[in-house]
């Protein structure tokens, strides 16, 4: 699917973009730039003594877009047919879009925006914090800056789990190699030796220490 030649953020009452949109905001003007962020979250602990640190894998967050919307009402910028260009009822648009609740779903609505190379980007707002620059004499804004931050939000079925990914809520089969001990195996798999026993029991493996190479144990999932 092609992208738009202006950015339009589209507002879905499903978790997985079924269906129509239920609105829609087309941008009076592209942003200039955009950033999307990136993160990966470690849990640094340091051993009293030592002067470095282990650091251990979390997990990554999802990604964060941020840009600036213009809202220009001065007739600098050209309007279809020339229409003059309300920037109060604008934002309102953006507000009903991105912003406002949706009693039906008990909570703002899912997003999609398209234009760029990244996009589509799946995702919820964040924030929205808008300057009025300039007004006319009654006080209404002529000209006005959005600055809108987004979460991104893709469908279950399109989140990637890595192969090698552990997680408590999976059972899994482990090979044993030398040298491994039913503690060690345990912490690898569950984060903590704790759970070694059940393991054993679960296993119906009676001499904890005499484990086999070759020998397969079975980490349930932890309740």
């Amino acid at each position: 699917m092609s992208s738009p030649s202006k950015l339009t953020i589209q507002a879905f009452e499903s978790a997985d973009f079924s269906g129509a949109p239920v609105v829609s905001y087309v941008a009076q003007v592209n942003p200039n730039t955009y950033s999307v962020d990136r993160a990966i979250t470690y849990n640094s602990t340091s051993a009293i003594g030592n002067a470095g640190a282990v650091t251990k894998y979390i997990g990554m967050p999802p990604r964060t877009m941020k840009f600036e919307l213009l809202f220009d009402g001065t007739g600098v910028i050209e309007t279809k047919n020339n229409a003059p260009f309300d920037v109060a009822a604008e934002l309102r648009k953006l507000e009903a879009t991105a912003y406002s609740f949706d009693g039906k779903i008990h909570r703002p609505r899912y997003l999609l925006i398209t234009w760029g190379s990244v996009t589509p980007f799946p995702c919820v707002l964040t924030s929205l914090s808008i300057t009025y620059k300039l007004f006319d004499v009654q006080g209404n804004p002529l000209r006005a800056l959005a600055n809108v931050s987004f979460m991104s939000a893709e469908p279950a079925t399109d989140l990637k789990i890595s192969a090698d990914h552990k997680s408590r809520s999976l059972t899994h089969v482990v090979t044993v190699r030398a040298g491994d001990t039913l503690p060690q195996l345990s912490t690898k798999i569950y984060g903590s030796p704790s759970y070694h026993l059940e393991v054993a029991k679960y296993n119906s493996i009676v001499n904890i220490r005499s484990l086999r190479p070759g020998q397969q144990i079975k980490f349930p999932p932890l309740k």
